[in-house]
């Protein structure tokens, strides 16, 4: 008795995960290494491939025979206007939800367009690599696997999943912390109807959007609403250079010699992008700004805030210096050291 008690015995977990098992524990593995869990930094992932211009981060994964990317989106601090806000923090939401309250952010320079719509810090996307996003089936069993994933890093970074095809910018997300939870979704229209071509006309659809998702205690007024509501307003102008042409002909220097040019062969300006901004603004008594189609107190000329933005085509186009210089990396992978001539 006393042997087979100090015995040693092995156990053998005959238990094989699943693929979806095997997807979570994958997924699971790319948030966390990219600093995403509790604790974790949101803003400086340390893993996948970073592309610091658009401030993204990717992975692939694969599941049922279908290959999905995994980004993570973060907008860069350089593309926020400066300017002074004043910001109510309120402690019961998460920071990230106090951030999409957060007037600062409001019109990043650059940044994607979930971070235009919703005023997202950053963000994770999983969309299929295939040309067509996901159908409604799909997008919701990938929410529900990223909600585990989320739940089990205890991260409350936002996910969203195209749907549909990816020109029309349908969107499906989902937001939880601290008990609350925020559903995102993005509808497409080809033409803006005339009632929401104005401020007036958003106000309205934001009220009738609040009264829809209402479930407790009498429905509130619009006053009621507004009191607590604020609105940021930017208007751009584009101008386009779209006869862009050859400023100097190409000239051959004399003995056909490789002669590199200095400075654009033609313009290099594709277009010019003003943006007139005014901060953001509370409702004052039960209304904003006067802005519908008669009338408008967004007078451009009084726009408090101003920036300009110039837009370039790619840079081979028009840089031949720097196109040359960027080939020279590659030039050099064939280079080799000889420490005497016998070596040749």
């Amino acid at each position: 008795m006393a042997e087979e008690d100090g015995s040693a015995f092995e156990i053998v977990d005959y238990t094989v995960a699943s693929p979806w098992e095997r997807l979570v524990a994958r997924l699971e593995d790319i948030v966390r290494g990219w600093g995403l869990a509790r604790g974790g930094s949101q803003t400086a992932p340390s893993g996948g491939n970073l592309s610091s211009s658009e401030g993204s981060f990717s992975e692939t994964v694969s599941y049922a025979g279908r290959s999905y990317g995994i980004m993570y989106h973060t907008v860069l601090p350089s593309s926020f206007l400066q300017h002074s806000t004043a910001m109510d923090i309120k402690e019961s939401l998460e920071p990230r939800m106090n951030g999409m309250l957060d007037p600062s952010t409001d019109f990043p320079a650059r940044a994607h367009h979930l971070q235009r719509w919703f005023g997202l810090s950053d963000f994770l996307l999983i969309t299929p690599l295939a040309d067509a996003g996901a159908d409604a089936h799909e997008a919701t069993q990938l929410l529900s696997t990223m909600s585990i994933v989320l739940d089990n890093a205890r991260s409350s970074v936002p996910v969203f999943v195209p749907l549909m095809e990816r020109r029309r910018h349908m969107y499906v997300g989902y937001m939880h912390g601290r008990g609350v939870s925020i559903k995102f979704n993005s509808e497409a229209m080809g033409v803006v109807p005339t009632h929401l071509a104005h401020l007036d006309g958003l106000v309205d659809l934001f009220f009738k959007r609040v009264l829809a998702t209402h479930i407790q205690g009498p429905s509130p007024t619009l006053e009621t609403i507004l009191q607590g509501t604020s609105v940021s307003t930017r208007f751009t102008y584009v101008k386009d250079w779209v006869q862009r042409g050859v400023w100097r002909p190409q000239i051959t220097p004399p003995g056909h010699l490789d002669y590199i040019y200095w400075g654009p062969s033609e313009d290099p300006l594709a277009a010019m992008h003003l943006a007139l901004q005014w901060p953001t603004s509370s409702a004052p008594k039960n209304r904003f700004w006067v802005d519908n189609s008669i009338r408008t107190d967004y007078r451009p000329m009084r726009a408090p805030l101003w920036s300009l933005r110039a837009v370039y085509p790619q840079p081979e186009r028009w840089a031949p210096l720097a196109a040359s210089l960027k080939s020279i990396p590659g030039a050099s992978d064939d280079a080799r050291t000889f420490r005497s001539i016998s070596e040749l």
